[in-house]
């Protein structure tokens, strides 16, 4: 057991804008070796929040669920993501020199981030374009099937120091009690590293480019991803052949059921009005 004599009854708390309270002994818990929960996630992330106010995202992971992430308002932000398949990702944006979302993945072979992800990440970044750029970004692989958690914060955790998480090969016989004493002294530090490779560029192993959509820019995708369902119907624009979602663009019942409806959206119908009364 990583801790000794612990006080089960003492509690740690985190943040009071997560509402997130761990007792001593859900914080042992880590030890254990077992998949982060929530509420371990949601406590470093709490812990960033508050050292790192300049950072934005960094939201509370349960969010993601329901595509519930706030507006982010800053340049550069961080972002632990729950993939929807028992694993933990962390994305960021404005870092190195990328204009790209960038993805760090502990587990590498996965070439193509999931359904859920993209849509998580497209909620968080807004794009002004009408595509999503994501790199994925070389990292170090988890060592067993349980530390994606760990290596999701860890990642987070040197991104906000200003570290290069492509750079870094951290001590995995130390993570967990590294994040535990974090935890229990109410402070995040940079996880320890065994050795460190060049990547000053941040040169990404991968890169995609996904087609978004309507004036919330985001993805489409019929299949039930467990995504709110205004994501999985959508109506062209007869004009400017964008597709949109009949929630953010208030389109009638009649017009979403019917495939022949002649329908155009509000940006081209005030073009054509600014046209006409000219």
């Amino acid at each position: 057991m990583l801790i000794a004599q612990l006080d089960s009854q003492q509690q740690t708390s985190l943040d009071s804008r997560s509402n997130e309270i761990l007792e001593k002994v859900e914080i042992q818990e880590i030890s254990k070796g077992g998949y982060l929960n929530t509420e371990h996630i949601n406590a470093a992330i709490a812990l960033l929040r508050t050292e790192f106010p300049e950072i934005g995202g960094l939201f509370n992971v349960q969010w993601g669920q329901n595509l519930s992430f706030p507006a982010i308002e800053k340049d550069q932000w961080i972002q632990i993501i729950h993939t929807s398949q028992n694993h933990w990702i962390t994305a960021a944006f404005g870092y190195g020199k990328s204009t790209n979302v960038l993805i760090y993945d502990s587990l590498n072979s996965r070439c193509i981030p999931t359904t859920h992800t993209i849509y998580c990440v497209a909620q968080l970044r807004h794009s002004p374009d009408n595509s999503l750029k994501i790199s994925l970004m070389p990292c170090e692989n988890q060592e067993d099937g349980v530390n994606c958690g760990t290596f999701a914060i860890a990642f987070a955790t040197a991104l906000a120091f200003k570290l290069n998480p492509s750079e870094l090969r951290f001590d995995q016989t130390i993570m967990r009690q590294h994040l535990i004493n974090c935890l229990l002294n109410g402070k995040m530090e940079a996880f320890s590293v065994i050795s460190t490779r060049k990547n000053s560029n941040w040169r990404p192993r991968k890169q995609l480019s996904i087609n978004l959509n309507c004036i919330c820019k985001m993805p489409f995708s019929e299949k039930d991803c467990g995504m709110p369902e205004k994501y999985r119907k959508v109506v062209q624009c007869l004009s400017c052949k964008i597709w949109y979602h009949p929630e953010c663009e208030s389109i009638p019942d009649t017009v979403v059921g019917d495939k022949n409806s002649l329908w155009f959206c509000s940006q081209c119908r005030a073009r054509k009005r600014k046209r006409n009364s000219k």
